[in-house]
């Protein structure tokens, strides 16, 4: 006889784990948020600053990975004529890769709509999951991700924080890493590096957390095994070096450059003015609904409301005194009351504040890790990391209410609890922005000579919204982390703007078109009626213009100032006012020794090879062609390769010369092919 088949279905299983929850926290998000849902089509989620620089960066990504088939964590579409990475921006790169998909039947407006209604209903979702993983219980767990991705942390943000909206594959971590810690396997260590690399393409803010909270949750099962280092033994050893490997392949491209580029950056927030205040926890802030009632005390906080808005509410403070007091009968919840204390406490930043106002000295356990790790501090907002307590809550919150719910008196306070959990969550309206494109945006459109663009009359969040109708490279933008160099770049654009400079902005700067606060003539064609020199040439007695791979100048009787690439890869800039087909003319020789193969370089104009040319051991003209679509309006960079750079004290016998040279130019030169 057959056994009967107890087990549910996958049909159901799916239904009770991932249908019935999504429906859940969709139909909760829309009820919180109403009237919400029916601009969905009409208005983008998120205020005129961040919000528009959020949708910026899901239509960059699209361009650049589909248009421009580049990297989308560089741009040369912002900050004419350098350029800027992005590695240290705020891109939410997840939502700009699920962005390439929506983009193709979806406006931006609707596609930024979906990241963000995502982030809260997925969010969501794997709060459920982790919650019933520790407490058994369905309703319990559904509780627990409602108070989860519901919080007035995430509310907080979804004004135009789109990464930080993007939370929800931080709980998908911790589930992952708990069972790694409690029943290491090589199947959890990968899941978990996985979920961590979700985590990483979606906010450094969250990936910090989930490494932190993994160094609490690894250190509180050490102590609960009594067993300092079991991780390193039989049968953990293997799975966590395996999450590890996998980790840092995964994670590794992305933070080696973020930690390359860390240090002379600028952006960093002060810390004094975004650390969690001793009563942001249970004092509701100004993006709860009924933010008058405690006016009086969050108005007095430093920073914003964006940040300072981080009450759990009373009942998530019951539910956990009730939690802690049952603990010896329930479920091991230790582990996330001890997480949850850790994060409170780190979340307050250096120096302890209470309505507003410093207590002491900077002497809190972030002070210490900030002078350890100094990259820890490049963020400057230490109450972000408040986002694990509501996740720490959303275990407890499961596991109060299974434990309250299997009584009949314990019902109804379960009931009481949620209900009060519900009003003190309820969000203030998450802001929406009307897009519109000004007239002189709309006499731009209808341009159709390419150009960068300089733009000194319109806001910088608006002026990137617009570039996404326009895809021109703009002179200004916003980017999280910048260098001094491009804040100065910036100040002198605008000045040359300011002084009508022109021609100096068109020739020597490459723009076409600039925008400033002129009733009569608010848009300019620099090209109009001016001519710019039809050969660009390198000076090799200077600097300018070089990029990589070059040595000090140097002087000889039969030659102009001439230069070695002392590398196999040597780079050059040109800036230009606007892509055409042009001549590249140069004169090098190769540096040769005795048996050495002919000398070969390969030129690449802004990454698309031209040509590959055989260099003489003598100085020799050389010309290549370049077509018009290798160019840009603006930066253009030439690289060089060659096939061999060799010590001339290796390879010629009484030489000294401990370089290794490739090739040696005294002229450089790029001329327009259609003067």
């Amino acid at each position: 006889m057959d056994k009967p088949n107890i087990q549910p279905s996958l049909r159901r299983r799916l239904a009770l784990l991932v249908a019935v929850p999504l429906l859940v926290y969709f139909a909760s998000f829309v009820l919180l948020t109403y009237p919400l849902i029916l601009r969905f089509r009409t208005h983008l989620y998120g205020d005129g600053w961040d919000g528009l620089l959020g949708a910026w960066g899901m239509w960059w990504v699209d361009y650049a990975v589909r248009v421009l088939h580049q990297s989308p964590w560089w741009t040369s579409h912002l900050y004419v004529p350098d350029g800027v990475s992005l590695v240290a921006h705020n891109l939410t790169p997840f939502n700009g890769l699920v962005g390439i998909l929506l983009l193709r039947f979806l406006t931006l407006v609707e596609a930024n709509n979906v990241m963000l209604v995502f982030g809260f209903v997925v969010g969501g979702l794997t709060a459920f999951w982790l919650a019933r993983e520790v407490s058994g219980s369905y309703l319990g767990a559904l509780a627990g991700g409602f108070a989860f991705t519901f919080s007035n942390y995430h509310f907080a943000h979804a004004q135009g924080h789109a990464m930080l909206v993007a939370l929800e594959w931080v709980p998908l971590f911790a589930l992952f890493w708990l069972r790694l810690t409690r029943a290491p396997s090589l199947r959890n260590a990968l899941a978990a590096a996985g979920a961590l690399g979700l985590v990483l393409l979606c906010d450094y803010y969250g990936l910090l957390c989930c490494i932190l909270l993994g160094i609490v949750l690894l250190l509180y099962e050490a102590m609960a095994r009594r067993d300092a280092w079991y991780f390193l033994r039989s049968p953990a050893r293997v799975p966590v070096l395996g999450f590890v490997v996998a980790a840092l392949l995964v994670c590794g491209p992305l933070l080696a450059p973020l930690l390359r580029t860390a240090r002379g950056l600028t952006g960093a927030h002060p810390t004094g003015e975004f650390s969690l205040d001793l009563l942001g926890l249970f004092v509701p802030g100004g993006h709860w609904r009924y933010a008058w009632l405690t006016h009086a005390y969050w108005s007095r906080l430093p920073g914003n409301i964006n940040e300072s808005s981080v009450h759990v509410g009373l009942s998530s403070v019951a539910i956990a005194l009730y939690v802690w007091s049952r603990r010896a009968g329930l479920p091991d919840v230790r582990r996330w009351f001890w997480a949850l204390g850790v994060f409170a406490v780190l979340a307050l930043g250096p120096v302890l504040r209470l309505g507003g106002h410093a207590l002491g000295p900077p002497w809190l356990p972030y002070a210490w890790l900030a002078h350890l790790v100094p990259a820890f501090d490049l963020s400057g907002v230490p109450v972000r990391l408040v986002l694990v307590v509501p996740l720490c809550l959303a275990v407890i919150w499961a596991v109060g209410l299974a434990s309250l719910t299997g009584t009949r008196g314990g019902r109804r306070w379960a009931a009481v609890l949620f209900a009060l959990l519900c009003f003190e969550l309820l969000p203030a309206p998450i802001p929406t922005t009307q897009t519109e494109v000004p007239a002189v945006y709309q006499a731009l459109l209808r341009r159709p000579e390419p150009g960068a663009l300089v733009d000194v009359a319109t806001a910088i969040p608006e002026q990137m919204w617009l570039q996404t109708l326009h895809h021109r490279p703009m002179a200004f933008g916003y980017v999280s982390r910048v260098t001094p160099y491009l804040e100065r770049q910036k100040h002198e654009i605008t000045a040359l703007v300011e002084g009508h400079k022109w021609e100096e902005l068109h020739c020597d700067r490459g723009f076409r078109f600039v925008i400033h606060r002129d009733e009569a003539e608010p848009l300019v064609d620099l090209a109009a009626g001016r001519t710019c020199p039809e050969m660009r040439s390198i000076a090799f007695d200077q600097d300018a213009g070089l990029g990589g791979g070059w040595s000090e100048a140097e002087h000889a009787p039969s030659v102009a100032s001439f230069r070695w690439s002392d590398a196999t890869v040597a780079d050059l800039r040109f800036i230009l006012p606007e892509p055409a087909a042009r001549h590249i003319r140069f004169r090098c020789w190769a540096f040769t020794y005795p048996g050495a193969p002919r000398q070969k370089m390969k030129l690449l104009l802004n990454g698309r090879a031209l040509e590959t040319v055989p260099i003489a051991p003598g100085p020799q003209e050389y010309t290549v062609e370049a077509p018009a679509a290798a160019w840009r309006a603006g930066a253009n960079q030439v690289q060089l390769q060659f096939r061999y750079a060799e010590s001339p004290a290796q390879r010629l016998p009484g030489n000294n010369d401990e370089r290794r040279l490739s090739a040696a130019f005294d002229r450089f030169d790029v001329i327009d092919a259609n003067p």
